[in-house]
């Protein structure tokens, strides 16, 4: 339900405004970002995804910076901005490691790797796919090493490497299983 989302976005803006809440502010932006981009109207979700970045600006909070920088990329690279998508993804990348959060810095670098692939820079995407798996072994978790997994196998299929792409895609099945 986008309109009752909207709403409440809305409401949440104006009470945060009310009593000087700019953590409230942040998220209520982002939240409203959240809900175009789901719209998949990519030039409103920019707006508020930049509108929360500088509300955010004086918090001083890497984990929300992360998440933001996040949601910037993601719209540039369903824009196939490729080369803005990477600037964003590379501040997630670097507001993931400060925070020192495995799953934020798994998903950033498989971010990035995800358009090295779709850039055809395959050499460069499996390194990032490498570090992410590296990452998700050493903290054991086999859901998104299994996702991983998947994500090299396709990206071996697309370089015609059926040898290899049926390899990966068969650990990413076991890991599921």
């Amino acid at each position: 339900k986008p309109d009752t989302a909207m709403t409440c976005a809305d409401e949440a803006i104006d009470l945060a405004k009310q009593i000087n809440w700019q953590m409230g502010i942040t998220l209520a932006y982002r939240h409203q970002g959240y809900v175009y981009y789901a719209l998949t109207d990519n030039v409103n979700a920019m707006v508020y995804f930049l509108k929360a970045l500088k509300a955010g600006e004086t918090l001083k909070n890497n984990f929300l910076k992360a998440s933001i920088y996040n949601n910037i990329a993601n719209v540039y690279a369903d824009l196939k901005n490729y080369q803005v998508a990477l600037d964003y993804y590379q501040k997630y990348l670097a507001a993931s490691v400060s925070i020192k959060s495995q799953v934020t810095e798994i998903r950033a670098l498989s971010n990035i790797a995800d358009v090295h692939v779709e850039l055809n820079d395959f050499s460069t995407g499996l390194d990032y796919y490498q570090r992410a798996l590296s990452i998700a072994d050493e903290a054991g978790s086999k859901e998104i090493s299994a996702a991983i997994y998947n994500n090299i196998g396709e990206t071996f299929l697309k370089q015609k490497d059926y040898a290899l792409a049926y390899n990966y895609y068969t650990k990413s099945l076991q890991l599921a299983n």
